[in-house]
């Protein structure tokens, strides 16, 4: 089967105390992690796109941090574009 020509991932960053404790709230180091992957598979990064999220998603999420008490939430993240590199 052929290796697809152009590839899209989506980078989620966590936030609150949770990620913050454990060290997951960064999100320039999720993209390196994400871009690495993506170069150890063949491709290269093509452009980073940040993540709209809409007015329900927000919501979603102030509902989420208020009943966890900040303990989960999330950040918008991006979506990197990569292509096959040969």
């Amino acid at each position: 089967m052929a290796r697809p020509v152009n590839v899209c991932e989506r980078v989620s960053v966590k936030a609150g105390w949770i990620a913050i404790l454990s060290g997951q709230a960064s999100l320039a180091s999720a993209i390196t992690r994400n871009a690495e992957s993506l170069n150890e598979r063949g491709y290269r990064v093509v452009t980073i796109i940040p993540d709209q999220w809409g007015f329900l998603r927000h919501l979603l999420n102030i509902i989420l941090s208020v009943v966890t008490l900040g303990l989960y939430s999330q950040k918008p993240g991006v979506l990197i574009v990569g292509e096959h590199s040969e």
